[in-house]
């Protein structure tokens, strides 16, 4: 994790689960995380772009907690135009930064979308294109 202060940037390496930092406001840069799953496939979390507004108050003496990292967020959005719609898929961590996956140093295969209407007469399944 990177973390801002006055300019200044700070690097938080795991195994690291707590570090003192000098009382101050600051910002998340960028966090990441990384696993190998059961088929030695390493898959990659990086979260960034918080947003301007989210900043850090570190007080001396006082612990706080990061809600950073796994959970992620998917997210859908959907517009509509000229009757015809559009999608978007992304994923959203827990401070709503945006959070780009990897698989292998690599884009993973495209998340499909299911669509069904209300009574089951109409099912489809479209995969998303990066792009």
């Amino acid at each position: 994790m990177v973390v801002s202060k006055s300019g200044e940037q700070i690097t938080i390496q795991p195994p690291q689960m707590s570090v003192q930092l000098p009382a101050g406001q600051y910002r998340i840069k960028t966090w990441t995380m990384e696993r190998t799953d059961e088929e030695g496939n390493t898959w990659k979390l990086t979260g960034q772009y918080f947003g301007e507004n989210e900043t850090l108050n570190i007080i001396e003496g006082l612990e706080i907690t990061l809600s950073i990292g796994e959970p992620v967020i998917p997210s859908l959005s959907i517009k509509e135009s000229d009757l015809r719609y559009s999608f978007d898929f992304y994923l959203r961590g827990q401070r709503s930064e945006i959070v780009e996956m990897t698989k292998n140093g690599g884009r993973p295969d495209a998340p499909d979308l299911q669509i069904t209407n209300a009574d089951g007469s109409y099912q489809e399944t479209l995969t998303f294109a990066y792009g």
